[in-house]
């Protein structure tokens, strides 16, 4: 998708410089024809959030759902594997790409007090690629990680 911005930045050029030309010329006014669902959006710290953070009641509604879901599952291992990504990022601070290439191998229930995760695939600093890094299992990850099944 790198060439949408590119892509954008020459309709934009388009607009700033020539839109009263093509409008004499074609009888058509400019529009982006790049809807916002298709561009890209940069996000660092100055953005602002397009939603505000849900309150605790929503996540703990969110995680009550979940764990009804593995009460009444068919397959246990299914609806486990279901539940512990989302615990994973929530008490761990992981980003989703991060705990999507988690491993069971990645739990380390015996390093430190709590235990630790391998985050093997960890975001690189422009584009060095990925860098490793342990996170500390804290607020009872632990108990999530001995859900999963071994």
């Amino acid at each position: 998708m790198a060439h949408v911005p590119v892509f954008k930045g020459f309709h934009r050029f388009l607009q700033v410089r020539k839109a009263a030309e093509i409008e004499a010329a074609f009888g058509v006014r400019l529009v982006c024809p790049v809807n916002e669902f298709n561009a890209s959006r940069h996000v660092g710290d100055d953005s602002p959030a397009a939603l505000p953070p849900p309150t605790p009641e929503r996540v703990s509604g969110f995680f009550d759902f979940l764990k009804d879901r593995i009460a009444t599952a068919r397959k246990y291992a299914s609806a486990a594997r279901d539940y512990a990504p989302f615990r994973t990022l929530y008490h761990a601070g992981l980003r989703s790409e991060e705990a999507a290439l988690l491993d069971r191998p990645d739990v380390h229930c015996n390093r430190g007090p709590f235990g630790k995760l391998h985050v093997r695939f960890g975001k690189g600093a422009r584009a060095s690629g990925p860098r490793p890094r342990w996170v500390p299992m804290l607020d009872g990850l632990e108990l999530v990680a001995a859900l999963v099944p071994q």
